[in-house]
């Protein structure tokens, strides 16, 4: 028996392969824990186009020619991914099981054949111990498998999309390793055929041409001269660079663009300071994967992993001192984890929920490579790689149990609104308030709802249940406000518990009109060093309903204040129910629009604030606080049909249907008002402050509404230049065109071909 590229008379051959079967096993036995039947997230959007895939197979290879499963929000091409979705649906059926056995098998052939990989570049180095290379294959192969980075793409049935492209960008490497050695015509289609596999499942794989050039440069050719290098790593490598050209050539046809993703900017983000942050933090938690919300930073286990990350640099750089045949296969390691960052250099940020850690799965296959390079030589760091394996595996079944929990809760949510429908007749409007966005970082009820409430994962197809938490930025609740109350008697509110397991209705009146309130204070009340200030809405008589914004005047230097809210919903403070306003220099007065809060506005008694600063180095002198209807601080945005029970705050423009569409516009309840402007986003992205008197930093366009504070504005289908949805919200402006109070309710625009 011989893998890839290794001499099959190998006296050690028999015990790699028992020693690398070991690591499979103990790999499969850290994701046990996610194997049983769940759906979580978005496995819920693709369980919706699969169900339509299986009467109609077109819709399967129309993922060939076009933006993958018809999505108009981004532009991915991923067809191979629907294959798959597909093949375990035709299988399973609408069982978890299937799904995460597929995902499961992905990871394991990416982890079988870094160890072919590990193993065969390491000879290539110029090492001529083949136990040591079977000693750096397992060890990467063992890195590679068990690390808890991998939790989101391997556990979440969607997350496949990583795990699959990294199966395929190994089996390229190893083989393109092949072809390598024995220039034959097989070896040289089976590279290809790999690489097409990788493109067809995700952007990732465009790297791949650029690491078989790192490979020939750095290991291939290592003794010859520069020049020759390069020359000679550029000829074995131009076939896949034209397959990369011809890929997208193809993507233009089907996508109509040649990048593209979530945007179709290669600039950096309008931030830099932020990028900045947000990559330095993403680095950290890509090197210690341990989800914080399970494993804080002053936990046992982190420390052990910080000791020992310090133990494998520096056994790292003796490695590298003492043996120079391993220098140049540090360099391609690096130079592939440089190119496993670049196709997501603009998204990348882990959270230290271990969210967006999908993101970072293909580089973990040259961080496996590197660690195990550290290991090679004696007894006493073997020792020092069981110890770090033992923490791998840790981290790894306690990053999995999140999404177990996940999926338990997402299936006891399912069972739990089947038997509220037991009790509701047809479909009528149903609101869900508090849904689980995620479960310590492992997606729950985020973009769910919609399929979970389709047959067969229901007992009946739903149209009008719908979610509705902060967690929401597209839903326009604060729009939707007033349309909700005023069709009170047609609404049932449900709320979920995750004590009880189980949905509580939540009560709603009709008559309720927003009220202007002054709270007095008897002294100023300084914030800073983490002091609170506490408003008792009950206490005045008001319901939740009547605050809609609440002002807060005063002085200091603070930039940036959160209140927490509780009522009747949920009477405890906590972070889920929070709100941060920010303020310019020349402003005195903090803004918190509580109206847009679902869980704010819909909780009605028991009402109470509670006041802080982001920064407690800074300090705001509290002098008033108000309770005000939002209409004296933000111009009014409608069109149509626009409410809860009409289009929900969606206005639809096509080529081909309705080109236009009226929005009336009115700020003449804003004091000073003297014109208006409409600020309209990017597609697909959202406000990141809907009611603040901050303007976005970057947007698509702005409508100028001169010398009017009330007007119809007609919005044209050529004003937005791609399919997807867009975000408009008003503003009123004073003589001076400078912006009045705080930016109006957002609606959002449709658009399609």
């Amino acid at each position: 028996m011989s893998g890839p590229g290794q001499n099959q008379h190998n006296p050690k051959s028999t015990a790699s392969y028992l020693a690398l079967a070991a690591v499979v096993a103990v790999v499969v036995l850290a994701y046990q824990p996610v194997l049983f039947d769940f759906f979580v997230g978005d496995d819920f959007v693709h369980l919706i186009w699969l169900k339509k895939a299986m009467v109609a197979p077109e819709l399967i290879w129309r993922n060939f020619y076009h933006n993958w499963l018809d999505i108009t929000t981004t532009s991915f091409y991923r067809p191979l991914i629907s294959v798959f979705m597909a093949s375990d649906y035709y299988f399973g059926g609408a069982n978890g099981l299937g799904f995460h056995l597929t995902n499961l098998f992905f990871h394991m052939v990416a982890t079988v054949t870094i160890f072919f990989i590990a193993r065969g570049v390491y000879v290539d180095s110029g090492c001529k111990s083949d136990q040591e290379a079977s000693i750096y294959g397992i060890l990467a192969a063992s890195i590679f498998g068990l690390y808890p980075l991998h939790t989101e793409a391997v556990s979440w049935i969607t997350g496949r999309v990583d795990a699959v492209v990294t199966a395929f960008i190994c089996l390229a490497l190893c083989f393109y390793r092949l072809w390598r050695k024995k220039k034959d015509v097989v070896t040289f289609i089976q590279t290809l055929l790999f690489v097409i596999a990788g493109l067809l499942s995700k952007e990732m794989a465009i790297t791949l041409p650029a690491m078989f050039f790192a490979y020939s440069f750095f290991l291939e050719n290592k003794n010859e001269p520069f020049k020759n290098r390069t020359i000679n790593s550029l000829k074995a490598t131009i076939p896949f660079f034209i397959l990369l050209a011809l890929y997208f050539v193809l993507r233009k046809f089907a996508l109509g663009t040649f990048v593209g993703g979530y945007d179709n900017s290669l600039l950096l983000m309008s931030d830099p300071g932020h990028f900045m942050a947000t990559w330095l933090h993403g680095l950290r938690m890509f090197l210690i994967p341990l989800n914080r919300e399970v494993i804080p930073s002053s936990h046992a286990l982190t420390y052990a992993w910080y000791l020992i990350l310090a133990c494998i640099a520096s056994l790292f750089l003796l490695n590298l001192f003492q043996k120079k045949e391993l220098r140049p296969l540090a360099l391609f390691n690096l130079a592939i984890l440089t190119l496993a960052f670049l196709p997501v250099y603009k998204l990348f940020a882990i959270g230290n929920d271990l969210q967006g850690a999908r993101l970072a799965q293909v580089a973990t296959v040259p961080l496996a490579l590197l660690l195990a390079s550290a290991f090679t030589t004696s007894k006493p760091r073997l020792l020092l790689a069981g110890a770090y394996s033992l923490l791998l595996f840790s981290g790894l079944w306690l990053n999995n149990q999140v999404w177990a929990e996940a999926g338990h809760t997402v299936n006891a949510i399912r069972q739990a609104l089947i038997a509220q429908y037991k009790e509701i007749n047809g479909d009528p409007p149903v609101l869900l308030l508090d849904l689980p966005d995620n479960i310590k970082g492992a997606y729950a009820m985020r973009n769910a709802l919609d399929g979970l409430t389709k047959t067969p994962q229901f007992p009946r197809d739903l149209e009008h249940c719908l979610s509705v938490s902060a967690f929401e930025p597209i839903i326009p609740m604060g729009y939707l406000k007033k349309s909700i109350f005023d069709s009170a008697d047609k609404i049932t509110v449900l709320r979920w518990s995750d004590r009880a397991l189980e949905f509580k209705k939540v009560p709603i009146s009709k008559e309720i009109v927003p009220r202007t309130e002054t709270f007095k204070m008897a002294s100023s009340e300084t914030l800073g060093s983490g002091k609170e200030f506490t408003i008792d809405l009950a206490a005045k008589g008001l319901l939740c309903p009547e605050a809609e914004i609440l002002k807060v005047s005063g002085h200091g230097d603070a930039d940036s204040a959160v209140i927490y809210y509780a009522n009747d919903i949920d009477p405890e403070f906590s972070g889920e129910g929070s709100l941060v306003a920010q303020r310019k220099q020349n402003e005195t007065c903090f803004y918190f629009p509580l109206g847009a809060r679902p869980d704010f506005f819909l909780g009605y008694k028991g009402g109470k604030l509670k006041l802080k600063l982001l920064n407690p180095k800074q300090t705001f002198t509290v002098d008033e606080v108000s309770i005000m209807p939002k209409e004296s601080l933000m111009p009014e945005i409608s069109f149509e049909n626009s409410g809860y029970l009409g289009s929900k705050g969606f206005l639809h423009l096509s080529e081909s249907k309705s080109k236009e569409a009226t929005i009336k516009v009115d700020g003449s309840a804003v004091e000073g008002a003297r014109k208006l402007r409409l600020s309209v986003t990017k597609p697909n992205l959202y406000f990141k402050s809907q009611n603040a008197t901050i303007e976005e930093p970057a947007l698509l366009t702005t409508i100028e509404i001169d010398c009017a504070v009330k007007d119809n504005v007609k919005l044209e289908r050529h004003l937005f230049p791609s399919d997807g949805i867009y975000e408009v919200r008003p503003w009123a402006l004073d003589n001076r065109g400078e912006t009045l109070g705080i930016a109006g309710d957002h609606i959002v625009i449709s658009v399609d071909d």
